[in-house]
């Protein structure tokens, strides 16, 4: 019985065994297994994208840069392909036959303004614990509380940059605001929120969100409305360090907003803070009778290198 006489669902199990140069190769033999692979393509062995960079202007996307996941799994040193775009279409193609649920930096550059959004894997495969890289920087703002945001999250389980070829359509990107300036906040604090949650498709349009206020203060907000903080939560949540390089000092303001946040989400008793020369902290713990593990909520401000952590442990 040769290969064309097999029942789809017995080609597909022959083609999900074989690697994409050889899919490509079928695709060529008659239209039927043309027809077949490009309906299954996304369950079929694509190319697998690790390094992804987008070039787009105020209107459409025109050029990428790609690099291909290697067995030494590192994004140094990886010389990467370069893909002109002269319409969305060619775009289109480009997303849909290639694998990119494994990728490890993502870069989104808006070349009318210079403006551009990184967010990288930047974990150690040796170590325990995992780390996440997210800068972006708006040029055309006249406020330096949001010209350069640089963000570090360190993890005790391995999160991810959740985008799938569907995700990075240009018609998806579009949507998250990546062609409008004056949504730019909005998509890094989407793009921070879609790894630490793991789920890119949560909606933040309608999230109120107050502009005036800074992105580590707009993604605590978050985070409790997701009821990151609800005790009946903590011994399931994800554990993980936000680290915010501020641009300014922390205020007043600062310190007063999360002083009434952390009594709110505080475990039963006393806030322990602390206020000195190098740092401003505030937090408190709890040993766990469910699960017997210390549960820890605090924030602690270096004043020297203008550092915000948050622990949610």
């Amino acid at each position: 019985m040769d290969l064309l006489s097999l029942p789809d669902n017995f080609k597909l199990q022959i083609f999900k065994e074989l690697d994409w140069k050889d899919l490509k190769n079928l695709k060529h033999v008659c239209r039927d297994l043309y027809l077949l692979i490009e309906k299954n393509i996304q369950s079929l062995d694509r190319p697998k994208v690790n390094n992804l960079r987008i070039f787009h202007d105020k209107d459409r996307i025109f050029r990428s840069e790609y690099g291909l996941k290697s067995t030494e799994n590192t994004l140094r040193n990886v010389t990467l392909k370069t893909v002109e775009f002269s319409n969305n279409d060619e775009y289109e193609n480009f997303l849909r036959d290639k694998d990119f649920t494994k990728i490890k930096r993502l870069l989104l550059k808006n070349v009318s303004n210079g403006g551009f959004i990184v967010v990288e894997d930047d974990s150690d495969s040796s170590e325990d614990a995992y780390i996440y890289d997210f800068h972006f920087v708006f040029p055309t703002e006249t406020s330096s509380l949001f010209n350069n945001i640089r963000t570090r999250v360190f993890s005790t389980r391995e999160l991810e940059i959740p985008y799938n070829s569907n995700l990075l359509r240009e018609q998806s990107l579009r949507k998250w605001g990546i062609f409008e300036e004056s949504e730019l906040r909005l998509v890094a604090k989407k793009i921070i929120m879609d790894v630490l949650t793991g789920n890119p498709l949560l909606e933040h349009k309608n999230i109120s969100t107050d502009f005036t206020k800074p992105i580590f203060i707009q993604i605590t907000n978050r985070l409790y409305e997701l009821g990151v903080f609800n005790l009946e939560n903590v011994c399931n949540r994800k554990q993980y360090i936000l680290f915010f390089h501020l641009t300014i000092k922390f205020n007043v303001l600062e310190q007063e907003f999360y002083s009434e946040f952390f009594d709110k989400i505080k475990f039963g008793k006393n806030l322990v803070v602390e206020i000195s020369r190098i740092k401003y902290s505030i937090g408190n713990s709890i040993k766990c009778s469910k699960c017997d593990t210390k549960h820890e909520n605090s924030l602690i401000y270096h004043k020297d290198i203008r550092g915000l952590e948050i622990t949610l442990f």
